[in-house]
């Protein structure tokens, strides 16, 4: 078999090792869009049940009729830096909503350690530093 080309739907992790052995191969790998596969099976069989198998054809199919996305399969370090931007960008949005249901929490059941602690984010909550109030000693 001369001229294969492959159609996968990029979903998940699970593409990555077979798109890049193929390529490896020398095979045309090309990308076909989850919500094609997804309205391609309604249109087929009037349902949106899905299978593997089920998929598999549709996927085939689709990618016969060339109904699927040229795009480059970056890889090397361009891939290496892409997959780390992204894992930090969804780290610092996992971050950012876990700080704000702590201090959503911490608001329903205890507002009054806002006005004690300055950082309530931190692994223990620093204490606020002010000044002790002047105070005269009372003159006897």
């Amino acid at each position: 078999m001369k001229d294969v080309l492959i159609g996968l739907e990029p979903t998940g992790h699970y593409w990555r090792k077979i798109a890049y052995f193929a390529m490896e191969q020398g095979y045309a790998v090309r990308f076909i869009k989850t919500t094609s596969v997804k309205h391609e099976r309604e249109l087929n069989e009037s349902s949106s049940a899905k299978s593997d198998i089920k998929d598999a054809i549709t996927l085939a199919n689709l990618t016969r009729e060339g109904k699927y996305i040229d795009t480059v399969i970056e890889d090397g370090v361009s891939r290496q830096l892409r997959t780390l931007a992204k894992v930090r960008e969804k780290i610092v949005r996992q971050s950012t909503g876990a700080k704000n249901l702590l201090h959503a929490v911490l608001d329903d059941y205890f507002p009054e350690l806002k006005k004690l602690f300055h950082a309530m984010h931190t692994r223990a909550c620093g204490r606020s530093w002010r000044p002790a109030p002047f105070r005269r000693c009372a003159q006897m």
